[in-house]
C-alpha cells in the first residue's frame, strides 16, 4: 500500500542553510584569535553542522517522478510533488 508524503518546500530551507552555513563560516574565523579559541568559534562549528543537516534533507522531484523514503529500510512512503522539496533526513 502507498503512502503520500507531503514534504515541505525547500526555498525556505534553502535560505536558511546558506545563512547558517555562512555564519559558521564567520564565527569560526573571528573565533580563533593569538589568545586561544573563544567560543563564538564552537557557535560557528554548531552552524556548520546544523547547515550541513539541512542540506542533507534537500531533494528536487522533476516532473512524472517520485522519491520512495525509506528509514533504517523500512519503507516511510512515497514523495509525489515537484520540485525543490526538503524532508526530514
Amino acid at each position: 500500500m502507498e503512502k503520500l508524503i507531503k514534504p515541505v518546500s525547500g526555498f525556505l530551507v534553502l535560505v536558511l542553510t546558506i545563512a547558517a552555513l555562512a555564519l559558521g563560516i564567520y564565527f569560526m574565523a573571528s573565533g580563533v584569535t593569538e589568545d586561544g579559541v573563544k567560543p563564538v568559534f564552537w557557535i560557528g562549528l554548531v552552524l556548520m553542522v546544523l547547515s550541513l543537516f539541512l542540506m542533507k534533507g534537500l531533494t528536487v522531484i522533476s516532473p512524472n517522478q517520485s522519491i520512495v523514503c525509506t528509514f533504517f529500510g523500512k519503507y516511510s512512503g512515497t514523495m509525489k510533488e515537484n520540485g525543490l522539496l526538503f524532508v526530514n533526513p
